[in-house]
């Protein structure tokens, strides 16, 4: 590219180098604004999928976990009471915290984001199952007047319900932590994708900054530093200096025409004084037939010039006839 860009400022046109610079600038400003909109693309999806994945599912399985327990609590009031009333309502509130546990259930399970996530879930489900057959027995069993039958159902759940439900629970809190851990390597994740974009970032707008800077250096030196060159040659041109040589220009652009038609006006210039010294001298030496060896030179307001030498040789034969 640096290769393609100095060939460009020698062999181009000013229009196309200022152009040029342009266009190198703004590609290089717009592959930063598109790493920049990439990388907040990706980290707004992770966001997203951080809050719903880990942030809101950290949430449902706690919420889980709380409707399960109350309702391991309406179970222990409903086999512990001897008021049929107090033990309808036990078994209402057992019923509701059931259908609120399964309804988090369902939502935890939309969430699971990897194959150890699942395998817990699915371990959750089993004891879950598990607790849900005995649960029931205990209740059909002590959900009574009966003292007896009440007692058996409070020894079956401390020795068989219990347990279920510190298995389930130990299972949920297990997958509540994988979640935290998990949600937290993907937070370290966002973070250094953060960091490695704002980086990215940082060196592209250098970069820009730093091509910019010479970009403007180069163009510039490229039309004024000839342009300067040859203003001061032009002032010693308009002094009457027609010989010293004019300043070389490697370009190819506008300052290079200028400089090319500049030293063709002052070689013409040149020869066109040479030639009319040549004609006045040999006329001040008596030679009056003589012609100009440049006459192609006298072009527009020149011509008059040859005119007025030509009426001269013909003024001065004339003199010499009569």
């Amino acid at each position: 590219m640096v290769q393609y860009l100095k060939k460009i400022f020698r062999t181009e046109k000013i229009k196309k180098k200022i152009m040029t610079s342009f266009i190198v600038v703004i590609v290089l400003m717009s592959i930063g604004t598109t790493l920049g909109a990439i990388t907040l693309f990706y980290t707004t999806r992770q966001y997203n999928a951080a809050l719903e994945n880990y942030g809101f599912s950290q949430g449902d399985i706690g919420k889980a976990m709380i409707s399960f327990a109350d309702m391991r609590s309406a179970t222990r009031a409903g086999i512990g009471e001897d008021d049929t009333e107090l033990i309808a309502e036990s078994v209402k509130e057992h019923d509701a915290q059931a259908e609120e546990c399964s309804k988090n259930m369902k939502l935890i399970k939309e969430c699971l984001s990897s194959k150890e996530e699942k395998a817990i879930y699915e371990k959750i489900e089993t004891t879950m199952r598990e607790y849900y057959t005995i649960e029931a027995e205990v209740l059909e069993l002590g959900t009574t007047k009966d003292l007896s039958k009440s007692v058996q159902a409070q020894k079956m759940a401390a020795e068989k319900l219990d347990p279920a439900y510190d298995q389930v629970y130990d299972n949920m809190k297990d997958l509540l932590d994988l979640k935290e851990k998990e949600g937290n390597a993907l937070k370290s994740l966002l973070l250094k994708a953060i960091n490695i974009a704002v980086i990215i970032l940082i060196v592209v707008l250098i970069i820009s900054i730093s091509i910019s800077n010479v970009l403007a250096r180069t163009v510039s030196n490229a039309i004024a530093t000839p342009l300067q060159e040859l203003a001061e040659r032009l002032k010693a041109f308009a002094k009457g200096d027609l010989s010293s040589e004019f300043p070389v220009i490697d370009t190819q652009d506008e300052v290079a025409d200028i400089e090319n038609v500049a030293r063709e006006m002052a070689q013409n210039l040149d020869v066109i004084i040479e030639d009319i010294k040549y004609c006045m001298g040999e006329m001040g030496n008596g030679n009056y037939t003589v012609r100009t060896s440049a006459e192609e030179k006298y072009t527009g307001d020149f011509e008059a010039l040859l005119l007025s030498i030509r009426q001269m040789h013909r003024n001065m034969n004339d003199t010499l006839h009569q």
